[in-house]
């Protein structure tokens, strides 16, 4: 006879659960877990020749063109500078992680450029130069 599991595991596999990691889930209760009909994200092959670089690439070709020199512009060519550190393993990946993550959802919402755009524009500008002089010359 199988006992139930203890409050302790219990505790475990919620919060395992609630960051994303369904290692500990069982079966039948985590749709992660053996779930056929669910997507599964596979990383791609690296002979394959994709990477976050091409990835950013082809999400900033979908968005509409802002002026030249304009703070889409400015975004756009961050958000590359930003994709070759993580497809390079730069040190602080988490921190470059989070910047491109914030950078994309701010190229997305610039569909129509305003002042509140050249403010996003200096700022990821500034912070991928300083990630540029803190992890060294692999980010730019």
């Amino acid at each position: 006879m199988k006992r139930p599991d203890s409050e302790a595991l219990r505790a475990r596999r919620h919060r395992a659960h609630r960051s994303g990691d369904h290692s500990l889930c069982r079966p039948g209760n985590c749709p992660w877990v053996d779930g056929d009909d669910l997507p599964r994200f596979n990383m791609p092959d690296p002979a394959s020749g994709e990477s976050v670089t091409s990835a950013v690439l082809a999400f900033i070709d979908a968005v509409p063109p802002g002026r030249e020199g304009g703070p889409q512009l400015v975004m756009a060519r961050c958000a590359v500078k930003l994709a070759q550190a993580i497809d390079s393993n730069a040190h602080g990946l988490s921190g470059l992680v989070k910047q491109l993550t914030d950078l994309m959802g701010h190229i997305a919402e610039s569909q129509d450029e305003d002042g509140l755009d050249d403010i996003r524009a200096r700022q990821h500008a500034r912070r991928t130069e300083l990630l540029t002089v803190v992890n060294g010359p692999s980010v730019g």
